[in-house]
């Protein structure tokens, strides 16, 4: 079953790229590109939307980055409090009650 579901992810990442390359070889029309200050130099435009998917892709990994952080120490955080209690709870009950 494993190599069904590899061959799949391979099957996909090749249509994946086939699929870019015939996006940029249909789109080769330069662009210059002009954000308010500065003006950027003419590229395809193929360049251009290939860029920004990828800028977008690393900061939705970078925010994405900053929620895993702050859920992995609290899970940390939790683990040390669970560890505690644990130790805690059998120092109690090896002590005779009165």
């Amino acid at each position: 079953m494993k190599i069904i579901i590899r061959l799949l992810y391979l099957l996909i990442l090749l249509a994946v790229i086939v699929a870019g390359m015939l996006f940029t070889f249909r789109n080769t029309t330069p662009v210059p590109l002009d954000l308010f200050f500065v003006q950027l130099p003419a590229l395809s435009i193929s360049v251009w939307i290939l860029a920004s998917f990828a800028a977008g892709g690393l900061c939705g990994m970078l925010f994405t980055l900053g929620v895993a952080l702050r859920l992995k120490t609290g899970n940390v955080m939790l683990s040390r409090k669970l560890g505690k209690a644990s130790t805690a709870a059998q120092t109690a009950g090896d002590t005779p009650a009165n």
